[in-house]
């Protein structure tokens, strides 16, 4: 038998939100996904073998969102879940050269808070649980991220040649209603014509070993 979570969505006044997005998930994993009608109202009908879960709801709608962390659910039953729309969370930032200018299309995530070894090794690298591009529409704020899952992360950048941690690896704390800024600034990407070698050009290997200057 399915279990079924559901409920209506509101803001805090208690007014019926249409058109909210409501998401459950099992940690990171995005379960089932819907949507709320004119009244409210919303039904999630998840399939699962397992007898009970602890699961998370989350619904936005704009700059509103809410989550509602830790909901038992059983298998076979009905759960309700009234979700409460308020000003969501936010983490926003810019990425821009030493100069000021603003850098579009770096690769921004939020990692679990657990800092994970020195070197990459995948079954203990902290998990990316949001990622985003920024953009240089808004010279202020280059990125943003909106309603993320409270609690604490780490914020990444990806340059051509590097991983960059805000602040060595400092953790933000995310609450709901709060906006938090994570700046970086980085050098300018070299701009020019670039060309790629590889196997497929001869050579016996795709990775680089060793490097050796010429005097030009």
């Amino acid at each position: 038998a399915p279990t079924v979570i559901a409920g209506r969505v509101t803001d805090a006044q208690g007014t019926a939100l249409a058109d909210a997005s409501v998401r459950v998930m099992d940690g990171s994993y995005l379960l089932a996904a819907a949507e709320s009608g004119v009244d409210g109202a919303y039904s999630i009908v998840l399939r699962t073998a397992a007898e009970q879960q602890t699961l998370d709801v989350q619904a936005r709608l704009g700059t509103l969102g809410t989550w509602v962390l830790d909901v038992n659910c059983r298998r076979g039953e009905y759960t309700p879940v009234d979700l409460e729309l308020s000003d969501a969370a936010n983490l926003v930032g810019k990425v821009s050269a030493f100069d000021g200018t603003p850098i579009s299309e770096v690769l921004v995530q939020l990692l679990s808070a657990d800092p994970g070894p020195s070197e990459a090794a995948p079954p203990n690298s902290p998990t990316v649980l949001y990622s985003t591009l920024t953009t240089t529409t808004n010279p202020l704020q280059t990125y943003r991220v909106l309603n993320p899952r409270p609690g604490d992360y780490r914020v990444r950048i990806h340059v051509p040649d590097a991983q960059i941690d805000y602040h060595d690896c400092e953790l933000l704390r995310i609450e709901p209603g709060k906006t938090f800024t994570a700046d970086f600034q980085v050098a300018q990407f070299r701009k020019g014509l670039w060309r790629r070698y590889s196997t497929a050009n001869g050579l016996p290997s795709n990775r680089v070993l060793d490097l050796h200057f010429a005097s030009d």
